[in-house]
């Protein structure tokens, strides 16, 4: 039997072979990483090919290539042909200024099981931190993580995608039409919410009332067509139970991706709302965190305070220099630390439960009465874990 190119191709993408760019076939694997838990989460995407023992690797710095081995354990090594070199001023063991170096030369994608399409993977890198200036100027120490603390979601890109409900006036927040100014918005862009009129067709961002053409590219990837480029966005997953929505996105350049990130997303409620002051004098925790459990109690008197809980703390620690007010229907928690004040204010969203969605920011208030970002707009979740207890002063 002779099959048609139509049906040869349809067969080769049942298999996983399909690359994302366009319908252009390559015996590359082509695999997506996410975080699937309550943490702020790094996405890439790997292509691994397994005939020339090479891969390239796209996340939020960017696009890398190297060679990768097998260690015998599950795991797949990948040395980069060039280091990812990061670096932060901060201060030494004399209390000196200096700068801390990181070299990251590997990272190391361990599957925990076998399945072809998804499963859950942990991340590991390996590299080295160095001194530069300082007492310790030139002291250099290596480093490796195993990432079994937060292993990620494993997706291959083959793995059909459901975008039929984005028909005419379905709204969706947390898509963004800003460039990629790394150092103006280092966490991502500000995003908005978006009107689609189907796809092919437009979006339309409710703060700019500016449309842009989308359409949806046979591997999954809904690009809009943006001045700065197009950006694509790819959807992962989605929960019923709390309205998340895990996006992939990243700005592109020809058919390959120039970066990749990881998003939230969620549909909007008409009239969302925290139900005024008594409904947002609650406690409530944080969907992100960088680094253990994150959260605010917000007092019945307009006095607050901010927690986090860290893996290795048994406790939570609070700054209890904080307030708080309703305006309008958004919340504006203000939080004075040592050196700076930060206000991080709430937009309601949606409400499924006891899950509080927002369009949130932060921003730093200074001393003339100005104010900078600490992080732009975004999509988040809080979740309500009940009355506030009057504060003991």
């Amino acid at each position: 039997m002779k099959l048609t190119r139509k049906e040869v191709a349809a067969a080769i993408a049942a298999a996983g072979l399909l690359a994302w760019t366009g319908g252009a076939l390559a015996q590359v694997q082509r695999v997506a990483y996410y975080g699937i838990g309550m943490e702020m989460s790094v996405a890439s995407v790997v292509h691994w090919d397994a005939a020339a023992g090479r891969a390239k690797e796209t996340d939020r710095l960017g696009v890398r290539s190297g060679s990768y081995t097998s260690d015998g354990n599950g795991g797949r090594v990948l040395t980069y042909d060039v280091p990812i070199t990061t670096s932060v001023d901060q201060s030494d063991r004399c209390g000196e200024w200096a700068t801390l170096r990181d070299d990251q030369t590997q990272v190391i994608y361990r599957d925990l099981d076998q399945r072809p399409r998804t499963g859950k993977t942990i991340v590991g890198v390996v590299g080295t931190m160095t001194w530069v200036g300082g007492c310790d100027d030139g002291v250099s120490e290596p480093y490796a993580t195993d990432g079994a603390d937060r292993p990620r979601q494993r997706q291959s890109l083959s793995t059909p995608v459901d975008v039929s409900d984005l028909v005419a006036g379905t709204q969706l927040a947390g898509l963004s039409e800003e460039p990629d100014d790394r150092q103006l918005y280092p966490y991502g862009p500000p995003v908005d919410t978006v009107t689609f009129s189907g796809l092919p067709g437009t979006v339309r961002f409710e703060r700019s009332e500016r449309a842009y053409p989308a359409h949806l590219r046979q591997s999954g990837w809904v690009v809009m067509e943006l001045p700065s480029g197009p950006r694509a966005y790819r959807r992962m997953a989605t929960d019923a139970r709390n309205g998340r929505e895990i996006w992939l996105m990243g700005d592109m350049q020809g058919n390959e991706l120039k970066w990749v990130d990881q998003t939230n997303m969620v549909k909007p409620m008409a009239g969302a709302s925290f139900g005024g002051e008594e409904g947002a004098a609650r406690t409530w925790r944080s969907s992100f965190h960088a680094n253990g459990l994150f959260g605010f109690t917000l007092f019945p008197d307009h006095t607050a305070k901010r927690c986090d809980k860290f893996p290795d703390s048994p406790s939570w620690i609070c700054n209890p220099n904080v307030s708080w007010i309703l305006d309008m229907d958004n919340v504006a928690i203000t939080t004075v630390f040592p050196r700076y004040t930060r206000v991080r204010t709430w937009e309601p969203l949606a409400r499924y439960g006891n899950k509080q969605w927002v369009f949130e920011t932060e921003v730093y208030q200074n001393a003339d009465g100005s104010t900078s970002p600490y992080f732009a707009r975004r999509v988040n979740y809080y979740e309500d874990k009940g009355p506030s207890a009057p504060p003991s002063r």
